[in-house]
């Protein structure tokens, strides 16, 4: 466990981004994180997107409630298992 996670105060809230590799339809990767968010049954909402300034990647980003440390680690390793996805915040 990390500093970070030991200052946490569960169930946290807060706005996560997801940096992808950009595909032709955002719906795809949106999906795809949507599948992690729906697996480990984390609320998510106010979904957003924007793309790097040669369009090469895109950042997601998505409103969700984490209920504890373990779920926590399972949505990242869950993300990091998604082709095109570079960096999980």
């Amino acid at each position: 466990m990390s500093k970070v996670d030991n200052k946490l105060k569960f169930p946290v809230s807060y706005e996560m981004r997801v940096i992808m590799e950009t595909v032709e339809d955002d719906n795809v990767n949106i999906d795809a994180i949507r599948a992690v968010l729906e697996e480990l049954r984390i609320p998510h909402r106010d979904w957003g997107h924007r793309r790097s300034s040669e369009a090469k990647y895109t950042s997601y980003s998505v409103k969700v409630m984490v209920r504890n440390h373990e779920t926590l680690k399972d949505l990242y390793a869950g993300l990091n298992k998604i082709p095109g996805v570079k960096h999980a915040i």
